[in-house]
């Protein structure tokens, strides 16, 4: 009978450990910035470069990538482009100037649209939303392979709306 109680006992010492561990290694939520625009995403995410990206953030142990580029209305304006179209104009353009064919979708108070590419023999899908500040037209990119969209897809939205801009 002894004996028992103290396999029962390390067994709920090594449960309580392991809920412990996992509990500890478990991606937690992690605010970046950049720019003016700040976004909530986990710790698993490591800030990098990315030729012209404003901000891009990385997660390599799932193939997960965050970017986003800004396009300063003054940029725009020197160029001669319109700086007052809605961000359903501002989506279809970007889709003009890449020549992909999407529909823009409006859920949940974001603008959207995805593709897909295939580079390196993977194919990943892109959540490419868009947002308008008092200065700047905002791109943002989220990728994941298309394999794991389902795993992915629901916290892609989550993440993008947690972007905020600074006024």
């Amino acid at each position: 009978m002894r004996s028992l109680k103290w396999i029962l006992l390390y067994s709920l010492g090594g449960l309580l450990l392991f809920s412990f561990c996992i509990s500890c290694s478990a991606p937690k939520e992690k605010e970046f910035a950049a720019s003016g625009m700040r976004i909530t995403l986990t710790d698993a995410f490591k800030e990098g470069k990315y030729y012209n990206m404003t901000a891009y953030y990385d997660w390599e142990e799932e193939d997960v990538t965050v970017s986003a580029t800004k396009e300063a209305f003054s940029l725009l304006e020197d160029e001669g482009e319109s700086t007052t179209q809605s961000l359903d104009e501002y989506a279809t353009a970007l889709m003009k100037a890449s020549e992909l064919t999407a529909e823009v979708k409006n859920e949940n108070g974001l603008t959207y649209f995805t593709f897909e590419k295939t580079p390196y023999d993977v194919t990943y899908i892109y959540y490419a939303i868009v947002f308008r500040t008092d200065d700047a037209y905002w791109l943002f990119q989220f990728t994941c392979p298309k394999d794991s969209e389902n795993k992915y897809a629901g916290q892609i939205m989550e993440w993008a709306q947690s972007i905020r801009f600074d006024s």
